[in-house]
């Protein structure tokens, strides 16, 4: 048991002396790893939890967002009893009082809701 205390000892001082001559040249590849770690942490929580599901709401508003990328047209939906806000690509001609195709994913903290990828998600009622 003494002996195998001692290989573990002088192991570890071998892999600190290593370390310390190697300091300077391990700087960035450490750097680069830790980022691409902290990256993957923080895209775990966007993983999707199941599959995306078709649903349809109301359109109760629609206005103009802006952001760094410009502005663009969004719509207040209305579904499951609960209204969320989703971009609207203005070629849709969607307005107000509009039934309107939506995929839902589930993430860990509620879902996304996106407009539905066809051709035509509005309807008249």
């Amino acid at each position: 048991m003494g002996q195998v205390r001692r290989k573990l000892g002088s192991r570890r001082k071998l892999v600190a002396f290593w370390l310390s001559q190697h300091a300077p040249l391990l700087g960035i590849p450490l750097l680069i790893l830790a980022v691409a770690t902290l990256f993957a942490l923080l895209a775990i929580p966007m993983l999707p939890t199941g599959p995306v599901t078709l649903t349809e709401g109301t359109i109760t508003g629609i206005g103009i967002e802006e952001d760094y990328g410009g502005s663009f047209t969004s719509a207040s939906v209305t579904v499951d009893d609960r209204t969320v806000r989703v971009r609207l690509p203005s070629r849709h001609a969607c307005t107000v009082g509009d039934t309107i195709q939506l995929r839902q994913r589930p993430t860990r903290w509620g879902r996304s809701t996106k407009v539905a990828i066809q051709r035509w998600p509005c309807s008249r009622p």
